[in-house]
Formats: C-alpha cells, sequence, structure tokens
C-alpha cells in the first residue's frame, strides 16, 4: 500500500547556491546508502552569515552522532544524524551540520521544517604532528541522503532534481511525494503542492518531544 511523505527544501533558500553532486555522482559510490544516495545541497561561502538547515519531512531521530570538531576531516565533520517517517517505511540521513538544538538526539520528535543546525563553512583538521589547520570550505553544502525501507531491504531513493527545485524554483512550496512499496520510484504529487509557511525559530527554542528509541537504485523523473 503506497503512502505519502510531504517534502520540502533543506538548505535555507536564501542561502542556498546550487547543488554539488546526487546519488552515485562525484564521491557518492556505495556500499552503504548513506552515502551512494546523498545530496549535496550547496550553501553560502560567507562565513559571516549562517546558512540554517531545516528537516525536510516528519520523522524521528534514530541515530545521532553529535558534532565534535577535533574529528573533523576533509570529507567526514558535523553531526551526524538519520531520520524515520512515523510509519518507518523510509528516513533520512543528514551530516555536515553544526549547532544541532539542545536536546536534539535519539528519541527526538522532528516535523517538516523544524530546525536542524547551521551549514559547516568552516572545519579544523588535525595534522599528524598534532597541531590544527583551519580550513575553509569552497563548496559547503548539506549532505542528505533518503531510503525506502520495504520489509527488511533498504532501497536508496534518488530524488535529487526534485530537492534543487525545492531550493529554487518551489522554494515556496512543499509537495507529497508517493512511495509505491513495490520498488518502483517514488512520485512526487505536483498537483498537491502547497504554499509553505515558515514559522520564525520553531523548534530552536523550544527544544523537541521524544518517543522511545525503538532502533539504535531507483531515479526521480522530472515533471
Amino acid at each position: 500500500m503506497s503512502f505519502d511523505v510531504e517534502m520540502q527544501f533543506t538548505v535555507d533558500p536564501p542561502g542556498f547556491t546550487k547543488g554539488h553532486g546526487g546519488p552515485n555522482e562525484g564521491g557518492h559510490h556505495g556500499p552503504n546508502w548513506t552515502e551512494q544516495y546523498g545530496m549535496d545541497l550547496g550553501a553560502s561561502t560567507d562565513t559571516a552569515v549562517e546558512t540554517a538547515a531545516y528537516a525536510a519531512f516528519d520523522g524521528h531521530v534514530t541515530v545521532f552522532t553529535p558534532h565534535n570538531p577535533d574529528n573533523d576531516s576533509k570529507t567526514r565533520y558535523g553531526a551526524q544524524f538519520a531520520m524515520r517517517y512515523p510509519n518507518d517505511k523510509m528516513g533520512g540521513f543528514y551530516t555536515h551540520i553544526k549547532d544541532v538544538p539542545a536536546g536534539f538526539g535519539v528519541g527526538s520528535l522532528v516535523a517538516r521544517g523544524d530546525f536542524l543546525g547551521n551549514v559547516i563553512k568552516v572545519i579544523r583538521i588535525k595534522n599528524p604532528d598534532n597541531t590544527f589547520e583551519t580550513i575553509t570550505l569552497t563548496a559547503p553544502h548539506v549532505h542528505l541522503a533518503l531510503v525506502e525501507i520495504i520489509g527488511s531491504q533498504k532501497v536508496g531513493v534518488n530524488l535529487y532534481q526534485l530537492f534543487l527545485d525545492l531550493e529554487t524554483i518551489y522554494a515556496e512550496n512543499y509537495v507529497p511525494v508517493r512511495f509505491m512499496e513495490d520498488g518502483t520510484p517514488p512520485e512526487p504529487q505536483w498537483s498537491r503542492k502547497k504554499n509553505y509557511v515558515p514559522v520564525a525559530g520553531r523548534r530552536q527554542d523550544t527544544g523537541y518531544a521524544s518517543k522511545p528509541p525503538e532502533q539504535t537504485s531507483r531515479e526521480y523523473q522530472p515533471h
């Protein structure tokens, strides 16, 4: 039986620049869906202005690794967390984010549009001699990967073009995406798109509700 997931932009549109690669592009390779199906959604390089990241869909957090700047490398940096949609039949993985709100963690309930943190633009790399090197990133971005869970199988989902549209020409909208649960590509329901209404500071100051922790190749066809 199919189900719909309402989706919106992740990188705050005024700070969005461009896509830096989708599933199976660049450094996005298996065996893990979190890497192979990654979508790199670019943010402004202006280090004087933070670029916020928001939840693309409703979910609950199943895995959370806080950001520890001392562990950053040129390819792995920032907080890492996975979410599942309330029915546990699809989910997402986010990274390259800092300033995650206090109280966020495994079991947190997250609503579409909730503030997740800010995009990392500067990293500090530890050298072999234990000194540190500060690097300003030339292509800061949020890495977001999506997956559909069909029985015990996790199937990576390619919605890269959809998210590029949601960051740009449809930044004022959110759209239901239909997951068929039969191995066919998910289908954006453009006829049912609605206007996105931002809520200032949403969940940023109020913290996150929580639930008891329950758990520690498809192509998008452009409309």
